[in-house]
């Protein structure tokens, strides 16, 4: 840690552990002690670095990220506009450790004067959320789609959701279904990542389809030929922190997301990541990402899909229903949803929601889908 304040000119850090110079922290309830003294500082200053936050990992490997005030105020001043927060209670659930949390949860409601409920089970149990908003009032929820859709599941997480007078949902592409439902809301989708602050696109409150991820906020944004997005403006991050030191970047560069999108006037929807993409054994690239958002966006039953190769050679399809009792599409309409892969496509299954592996966003662990689904595929 030491070498870490050194290099930054950090005064105190907030870690998960006691010390001199730190604050401790756990994931959601913010600092719980405060340092004795503050450390002098002993080298070149680093005024232009306000915050070190970590990526989540879901995009890649984890990595520490590098903002700027510069950063920072930029997303606000873009977005705080349009959050309505005047005499607001904010239902708080993201940590406060990541940027949509910080950034775009706990700052915007700092700046407006609004009342925060903080709960400290950060979103995992809708019970909780319910207690606090029969116990406090809520007007705005800013969540994860997972946390969402664990509302819906619940009784009473319904009523909560269309009570509120606004809020983001964010951190991975929603559904189909949750789509539907969230456009009888006021919440809106929001996209961006750490790396930009993390603020890039912002939907109207009510306005949802399939894996939209809104309109460009404070931000240049345009489509690469492979489907990229790509970013530039006062929110791209100043650099990286690697092997202890601070990588810096160009702060006026041209930032490739890594999302795969679709872009319908000024309207962006995800269609995957670049890094879903797996080559067959003729050497024919599939963007799994962008196939898989084909087939949801084709058949709004599916609350998810998975394609992948069980052999390097041919291609096999994972579906997961919103529930038990929907008509998923046949093996053919999958296989014509394909289009010319569609001749590679080998094997099916559904997979039922409580059985779909994915991360703390929601989004679909990959690798451990793959996995579990080749197995069964070589011993069916």
């Amino acid at each position: 840690l030491a070498p870490l304040l050194d290099t930054l000119d950090a005064r105190a850090a907030v870690t998960t552990r006691d010390g001199r110079h730190t604050w401790q922290s756990d994931e959601y309830a913010g600092p719980c002690t405060t340092p004795d003294r503050l450390r002098s500082p002993r080298t070149d200053r680093t005024p232009d670095v306000r915050f070190l936050l970590r990526t989540s990992g879901t995009t890649g490997l984890a990595r520490w990220v590098a903002l700027s005030d510069r950063n920072v105020l930029s997303v606000l001043a873009s977005h705080l506009p349009h959050f309505s927060l005047h005499d607001a209670r904010v239902l708080s659930v993201l940590p406060w450790t990541h940027a949509f949390g910080l950034v775009l949860d706990f700052f915007p409601a700092l700046l407006a004067g609004a009342e925060i409920i903080r709960d400290p089970e950060g979103g995992r149990d809708p019970e909780s959320l319910l207690r606090l908003r029969d116990a406090w009032g809520a007007t705005h929820l800013s969540a994860v789609p997972l946390t969402i859709q664990r509302l819906l599941d619940t009784s009473g997480g319904w009523r909560l959701l269309r009570q509120l007078q606004g809020g983001i949902v964010g951190g991975a592409p929603v559904s189909g279904p949750l789509a539907e439902r969230l456009s009888y809301t006021c919440l809106r989708a929001g996209y961006g990542q750490t790396e930009a602050a993390p603020g890039i696109a912002l939907g109207a409150p009510g306005q949802w389809d399939a894996h939209y991820l809104g309109r460009p906020v404070g931000c240049e944004v345009a489509v690469a030929d492979d489907g990229e997005l790509l970013f530039e403006g006062p929110n791209a991050c100043v650099g990286f922190w690697r092997d202890g030191s601070l990588d810096r970047l160009d702060p006026d560069r041209t930032v490739h997301t890594g999302d795969l999108v679709r872009r319908e006037d000024d309207d962006l929807f995800f269609r995957g990541r670049t890094d879903d993409a797996f080559k067959l054994s003729n050497g024919r690239l599939v963007q799994a990402g962008a196939v898989e958002a084909t087939l949801k966006t084709t058949y709004p039953v599916l609350r998810d899909a998975l394609v992948f190769t069980p052999d390097g050679n041919d291609v096999a399809v994972a579906l997961c229903p919103e529930t038990p009792d929907d008509a998923i599409p046949s093996a053919e309409e999958i296989r014509e949803a394909l289009g010319s892969l569609g001749n590679r496509l080998v094997w099916t299954t559904t997979v039922p929601p409580d059985q779909w592996a994915t991360r703390a966003k929601g989004t679909v662990d990959r690798q451990a889908m793959t996995d579990t689904l080749t197995e069964t595929y070589r011993s069916s």
